[in-house]
């Protein structure tokens, strides 16, 4: 075996291995590659700013640039040094959009896919050179709310939690010529329900009502908010095609409150 086969034996066991590739990088300078020492490095120094690294930084930029110089396969041996991770799909209308797009980059089928966006955070590639992960990242960044990070490979605990809320939705259902009317009527039904869901007084139970969005509990784990769902169920009226409320399970993650609904 050459030397070279052993370092990218070596990297092929073992991606997370900087060591091991920054001591392949000075093999490669000594053997006239520069290009792909270079590459090798900036793989490396991206391991500590890839969560947030644009194409606009001058690493990323040049990593880019020596993509077109070297051969895909060896990247993949040498450089497959990051993962993608989900948390969120933003509000009620993105679920359909991130699963579609989840199938069309990583392959799986429709349930593995709902299940990857039902509960986060999930990996959605393992091992993948960066260049490979940066476009994916940037098509999820394309649909509004839908929060997507690469992460080194090595991660044993990922950096942002993700905690699920249960989130009750005020609706009135069709074109209805007493729209007006319904609104008001579906005001009155969800007081109903959130008196009582949440336990509180008929008047604070009207004043949120009001809104279209209302947080029943948060900061759960994933189990206990199905479970609490499955309760909350029973308060919902037998008949309500044209007003009432739907409930779903929300992701909050990274502070900045993206909404994934079940």
């Amino acid at each position: 075996m050459s030397e070279e086969a052993a370092f990218l034996k070596a990297l092929k066991a073992n991606p997370a291995d900087d060591t091991v590739r920054l001591v392949y990088a000075d093999w490669l300078d000594e053997h006239n590659e520069p290009a792909k020492a270079e590459y090798l490095r900036l793989v490396a120094v991206l391991t500590h700013t890839c969560e947030e690294s644009t194409r606009e930084r001058p690493e990323v930029g040049r990593l880019l640039s020596l993509t077109e110089l070297l051969p895909q396969e060896w990247r993949q041996e040498s450089a497959s040094r990051f993962m993608l991770v989900f948390y969120s799909h933003g509000d009620m209308t993105q679920k359909i959009p991130v699963v579609k797009l989840i199938r069309e980059i990583t392959g799986v089928g429709l349930a593995e896919a709902k299940k990857l966006v039902e509960e986060p955070p999930s990996k959605l590639l393992t091992c993948v050179p960066f260049e490979y992960a940066l476009p994916c990242r940037e098509r999820f960044e394309q649909i509004p709310g839908a929060v997507v990070r690469i992460h080194p490979t090595d991660v044993k605990q990922l950096p942002f939690s993700v905690a699920f809320a249960i989130v009750a939705s005020r609706m009135v259902w069709g074109n209805r010529p007493d729209r007006e009317y319904a609104a008001l009527e579906s005001i009155t039904m969800f007081a109903r329900f959130l008196h009582h869901a949440m336990g509180i007084p008929e008047e604070a139970a009207r004043k949120l009502a009001a809104q279209d969005h209302v947080t029943i509990a948060e900061n759960l784990e994933l189990a206990t908010a199905r479970a609490r769902v499955e309760e909350l169920r029973r308060f919902k009226p037998l008949h309500d095609e044209m007003y009432g409320w739907s409930i779903f399970i929300a992701t909050r993650a990274m502070g900045i409150e993206p909404v994934a609904n079940k």
